[in-house]
């Protein structure tokens, strides 16, 4: 819903705010939920009431900062359907806002719970670790929010502050610098944030090299990225991966960079790495020549759709976004030996990914690959071998 969106986005720039100061393997924070209780005295009758039309006056009392108003009726809509992740995240938000922090992380415990892909949560949760003391768990959270996207500047913020109460100077400029060079980019001075960066990176001489330096080289290779400095930002991506080997957005990241060379071959490991590194299911079928299969796609589905080929046959794979709702396919490539061969992100226009006449090496039993890159999770995809 659009009025979720623009109450998110404002809960990001809200979350900003613990930069203000500034002039590992990814592990899940476990805790226990402490269950919030029911509206006292309250029996609903699901008729009487509409959760989405709920949800939205909640959303608009969170933005009236009428944050009581807003918890009462996301109390209703947790006892009507347990399930919901917004209700979650939002009651979440309000609970943090009243100063009911063991609640509020609950709230965010449980929409994890649901969406263990969210990144956003993670964040929000590890800023009340971190304004509850409790450094351990915000450390873990923040590590999640960066494993899950190394983008997201927020969680850079929360680390400086993290580190800087450690009394880490050192590590914590490291993230310091990271979030000014972000928030550089966000607001267009691209020049001042290679700057930012490559400045930490000249002013951090210590042995051994910080694996934190990864994020640094990772940020600078996408800064790269969007000039299309494709030499400097494959160097850049190499060193983040060989200090940070257990990122999966960094193989995407290098995938991406082959891939927009036209270096297939190479970017088809990258691209199965990071299929790998997010799996948590798997939909097997068969793909024959000229057909097409639909995929249901959500957060960590893979898809192994087999083929059978002649060595010499030139084939075309597509995988598409059918129904256009901003679910991003992946594809790869691999051999009758399960080695990846080729890959594409994006080449069939917009999100859809493209392996255009490619020329078979063997005769053999073929794979195609369908996860999701970043652009989007869940949809429809549509696979077809021509």
């Amino acid at each position: 819903m659009k009025k979720q969106s623009l109450l998110l986005a404002m809960m990001l720039v809200m979350t900003l705010t613990i930069g203000l100061f500034l002039t590992p393997t990814p592990t899940l924070a476990i805790t226990k939920v402490t269950p919030t209780p029911d509206p006292a005295g309250s029996e609903v009758e699901e008729s009487s009431f509409d959760v989405e039309t709920l949800l939205e006056e909640a959303i608009e009392k969170i933005e009236a900062q009428d944050y009581a108003g807003a918890i009462n009726d996301l109390d209703i809509i947790v006892s009507m359907d347990a399930t919901l992740w917004d209700a979650y995240f939002f009651r979440g938000f309000a609970q943090s806002e009243v100063g009911d922090f063991d609640r509020a992380i609950d709230d965010y415990t449980r929409a994890i719970s649901i969406r263990p892909y969210d990144w956003t949560t993670y964040s929000l949760r590890g800023d009340l670790y971190l304004r509850t003391e409790d450094l351990a768990q915000a450390n873990l959270d923040y590590d999640q929010t960066l494993y899950l996207n190394p983008r997201y500047f927020q969680a850079y913020a929360g680390k400086a502050v993290l580190y800087l109460q450690r009394g880490d100077d050192a590590t914590s400029l490291i993230y310091q610098g990271i979030f000014e060079a972000l928030r550089s980019s966000a607001n267009g001075n691209t020049n001042e944030a290679f700057d930012i960066l490559n400045s930490t990176l000249e002013n951090t001489d210590t042995v051994p090299v910080p694996e934190e330096l990864g994020y640094v080289y990772y940020n600078l290779a996408n800064l790269n990225i969007s000039e299309s400095n494709w030499a400097d930002a494959l160097d850049a991506m190499n060193e983040a991966i060989a200090l940070q080997p257990e990122m999966q957005d960094y193989y995407m990241a290098r995938g991406f960079i082959y891939s927009e060379t036209d270096e297939l071959a190479l970017a088809a490991p990258d691209f199965y790495q990071r299929i790998t590194l997010v799996e948590s299911s798997q939909v097997d079928d068969v793909l024959d020549l000229g057909e097409t299969v639909t995929v249901d796609m959500d957060y960590g589905v893979v898809a192994r759709l087999t083929f059978s080929g002649e060595a010499g046959q030139n084939i075309t794979l597509t995988a598409r976004d059918s129904l256009g709702v901003g679910v991003d396919p992946l594809l790869v490539l691999l051999d009758a030996d399960g080695n990846p061969i080729a890959g594409n992100d994006d080449g069939g226009g917009e999100l859809d990914s493209l392996i255009n006449d490619y020329n078979l090496p063997e005769t053999g039993t073929y794979t195609a690959v369908v996860s999701h890159a970043n652009g989007g999770f869940t949809g429809t995809v549509t696979v077809s071998l021509k």
